[in-house]
Parts: structure tokens; C-alpha cells; sequence
């Protein structure tokens, strides 16, 4: 038996079969989706119960020890090194960014009626030294930071006076007892190069980590200080390796009358391309050396009951470079 049909029916019958497909497709396609939909809740929720018991397994822990400021710190450098890449050869800077402002507000809110203070100050230097390096000629560097129980944030900066050099540093700290530690963010740059959000690869900004020791005793400290991220290389065999460049010193603090007076003692471990021991002139590197012996002595005169005006010296070497400073500065 053979049907024929017109035109007008086969419009019909092939509108009927499109229509049918299309409902079959739409109801796989929302099949599909709320099967994604219970999919994505189900390891959401898994996720959310698994970071739920590890959080309440360490504050359980953490209370066991009966010492929360340790949990605290703790649960700030564990989150803190697992968002770093692995070597530390590349970074995202945004991420440690992002970290950065995550713990500080935690620390904010772990401080339970304690005592806060704010402060600004501007200090003027006839050259700014740092480290057992020349940085740039007369310079005014302002600062200001909070301060709340054991945590501190702060910004601090640098400005030449008839040069071009610019510093901006960000930084944040948390102290247990005579333990301190921080991060500081420095950004180095000559006036006119506008680019502080630049976190490529290229980007000027230097991440270091801060370790500091204070004795109750004896008017002795001892600070680790090492970067971590941002341009701090040197080439071996046309390969590009991080010096995690670091600075360990003592300062031994003292006084004679009214005259507060510090000595420090700096060196650099290790081979540095961006700081302590590069040899400019001759291309080497040296594994280890003194790189900064000062002296600084500070005093505050008084101008009224109300307020005094500090003023400081510093005499340092660096036998490293065999270089040799003097500095005169006045702290508003």
C-alpha cells in the first residue's frame, strides 16, 4: 500500500516529529542540568562537612594546649604557604594579597577588649640607608600603623627630595610573647612608573617574611628576614634561580645618660643578586658576608609637655661593598 500525501500533510507530519525531538532534547538538557545541579551540591556539601570537622579538630587541638594565640598563627602561615606555588619560583600575587587581608581581619576580630592605638610619623634622613645600602639621598619617610593586642598592620613609605626615588611598603605582624612574626610588602620604584597593580612576573613588588626574637633578660634581638616572592634572581648557565636573598642580625640596645644607643650586627647567608652580595663590577656572587655594622644613637628633645622631637645619628659600614655611611635624622 503506498500513502501519498500533499504538501500540506507532510508540513504537518515533519512539524510533529521536529516538535517531539525538540521536547525530548529540552528534557534531556534539564535532566542534564539538575543532575549537575545535585552533583555540584552534593561534593559542595561534602566539601563544607570535611573543612567543617578540620576546623573544629584544630580549634579542639588548639584548646587541648590551652594556648589559641599559637592556633591563631598557626592557621595564618598553614593558609598562608599552602597559596604559594611550589619552589616559590612563580607567584599570584593577588592571591597573597587576597591571604594577607583575610588573616589580618582574623587577627582584628581575635582581639578581645584589647587596647588598640593608631599612629603616623615622618621621619626626614640626610641619605636613606638601609641594610648596609644606599637607597637614595635626602629623603622623608612617612609612616602609620595600627596596633591591637599582639597584631600590627602598617604602611611606611619613602620619598626622595631632588631625586626620583619612590617606596611604598606595606606590612603586618603578630607577636606571642617575645616571638614576632610578619610579612612585608616592598615596592620600589622611580617616580613615573605607574604600575603598583602590576603582579606579573615582571612586577616590582618583593614579598619577605619577618622572624623576630627578643630576649627578656638581656637587651639582645635577633631577626630572620627573607624573600620569598617577587624579582629576586640570578642566572646559572642561562638559567633563572631564586635567591630567596636574606638578612640575619643582632641589635644589642643600650644607653649612656639620656642618649639611647644600638648596635647592630647584619650579614647575608647566602648569595644574593638583588640585595647584600652581588658584585656589580665583576659579575660574582659571594656565598656569605657582613654586610652591615652600625651604630645608632637617638635622643628626644623636649618642646613642650605635650610633645618632643626625636632626633637620631648612624654611623655604618658595610665590609661587604666596603662602603661606609653617615646619617643624620629628625623624627616629627
Amino acid at each position: 500500500m503506498i500513502l501519498k500525501l500533499n504538501s500540506g500533510t507532510k508540513v504537518i507530519i515533519i512539524f510533529y516529529y521536529a516538535k517531539k525531538h525538540y521536547a525530548k532534547t529540552n528534557n534531556i538538557y534539564y535532566a542534564k542540568k539538575h543532575y549537575a545541579f545535585l552533583h555540584n551540591n552534593f561534593y559542595a556539601n561534602l566539601h563544607n562537612a570535611k573543612m567543617h570537622n578540620n576546623y573544629y579538630v584544630n580549634m579542639h587541638n588548639a584548646k587541648k594546649n590551652k594556648n589559641e594565640h599559637i592556633f591563631i598563627l598557626y592557621q595564618i602561615f598553614k593558609s598562608f604557604f599552602l597559596l604559594l606555588p611550589p619552589h616559590f619560583i612563580y607567584f599570584d600575587m593577588k592571591k597573597i594579597i587576597f591571604l594577607i587581608a583575610f588573616f589580618l581581619s582574623v587577627a582584628i576580630m581575635a582581639q578581645d577588649d584589647n587596647k588598640s592605638e593608631f599612629s603616623i610619623n615622618a621621619d626626614f634622613v640626610s641619605s636613606y640607608i638601609w641594610r648596609g645600602m644606599y637607597c637614595a639621598g635626602t629623603s622623608i619617610q612617612p609612616s602609620m600603623d595600627f596596633t591591637s593586642g599582639g597584631f600590627s598592620i602598617g604602611a611606611w613609605g619613602s620619598v626622595g627630595i631632588g631625586d626620583y626615588y619612590k617606596e611604598v611598603d606595606l606590612f603586618a605582624s603578630y607577636s606571642i610573647g617575645n616571638f614576632t612574626a610578619g610579612v612585608l610588602n616592598y615596592w620600589v620604584v622611580w617616580e613615573g612608573d605607574y604600575n603598583y597593580f602590576d603582579f606579573s612576573e615582571d612586577t616590582y613588588h618583593q614579598l619577605e617574611i619577618n622572624l623576630l626574637y627578643s630576649f627578656d633578660s638581656f637587651p639582645l634581638t635577633f631577626g630572620w628576614n627573607t624573600l620569598i616572592a617577587g624579582p629576586d634572581h640570578y642566572i646559572v648557565d642561562t638559567e633563572k634561580k631564586r635567591a630567596f636573598s636574606t638578612y640575619i642580625d643582632a641589635t644589642y640596645a643600650f644607653s649612656v645618660k639620656e642618649v639611647e644607643l644600638e648596635l647592630n650586627l647584619g650579614v647575608s647567608p647566602w648569595k644574593s643578586n638583588v640585595f647584600y652580595t652581588n658584585d656589580l663590577q665583576n659579575g660574582k656572587y659571594k656565598d656569605f658576608a657582613f654586610v652591615n655594622i652600625a651604630l645608632t644613637a637617638s635622643k628626644n628633645i623636649k618642646i613642650n609637655d605635650n610633645y618632643s622631637l626625636r632626633i637620631f645619628g648612624q654611623f655604618a659600614v658595610n665590609p661587604a661593598k666596603e662602603d661606609a655611611f653617615l646619617v643624620f635624622g629628625i623624627r616629627f
